[in-house]
């Protein structure tokens, strides 16, 4: 409940859904995440090499709106999209495609921080691309992108609070994409878990909230 009725209602059209969880997570996936093994912190710039993907917790410190990625599947051969957008289904067919989500973040002063995912898929060959960053543009390797905007999630956490997501009970769409992957003819499902751990920006000291100090009165 704690995204709007239109965003889940858009969600859950494309196979999706989410929520917040508490800092108790329910035994059965806490037990699944205590047997893995941690993965490295990664800085969260979007200009460094894709980090491989696996099962491991990863670590990814973030800059004030700088994004990051989180990938979800493998490189794809051939990936048939599809998209339900205004009661209509957009199909997009790509090739060497890779699900993932773009990450923000904004610290919001009071230990807390504002959590951004984008669903996102990269596909087609690399090639160059000029990225406007810090008032300069740079060349950057990548590949072209689907972005979903209209499936963007954005909530408030606290440390410790956990953003679940995940597929839908029937498989479809932009969720069969990203939550489900066949191997050996078993089908398998993922469940993406975002979770605050610190924030370090503390808006007490800020200039906008220093009180200007008395006139000391003349002798």
């Amino acid at each position: 409940q704690h995204f709007p009725t239109d965003l889940r209602r858009q969600m859950s059209a494309n196979g999706l859904r989410c929520g917040i969880v508490g800092m108790q997570l329910p035994p059965k996936l806490k037990e699944a995440l205590d047997d893995s093994q941690p993965g490295a912190v990664e800085r969260g710039e979007d200009s460094l090499a894709d980090p491989e993907l696996d099962r491991a917790p990863r670590r990814i410190q973030c800059r004030t709106a700088q994004r990051a990625k989180i990938l979800v599947t493998k490189k794809l051969e051939s990936l048939p999209l599809l998209v339900m957008e205004d009661s209509c289904v957009r199909g997009f067919p790509l090739s060497q495609a890779q699900c993932l989500f773009g990450l923000k973040t904004y610290p919001q002063g009071d230990g807390r921080a504002k959590i951004e995912l984008t669903p996102e898929v990269e596909h087609g060959e690399m090639k160059t691309q000029f990225i406007g960053r810090d008032g300069a543009v740079q060349p950057q390797l990548g590949q072209d992108r689907v972005v979903l905007d209209k499936l963007r999630l954005s909530a408030i956490l606290a440390p410790g609070h956990v953003l679940m997501l995940a597929g839908t009970p029937e498989v479809k769409g932009v969720g069969s994409s990203f939550f489900t992957e066949t191997d050996s003819g078993t089908t398998y499902r993922r469940i993406l878990l975002v979770r605050l751990a610190v924030t370090q920006y503390d808006d007490l000291f800020a200039p906008d909230q220093m009180v200007t100090p008395l006139a000391t009165p003349g002798e």
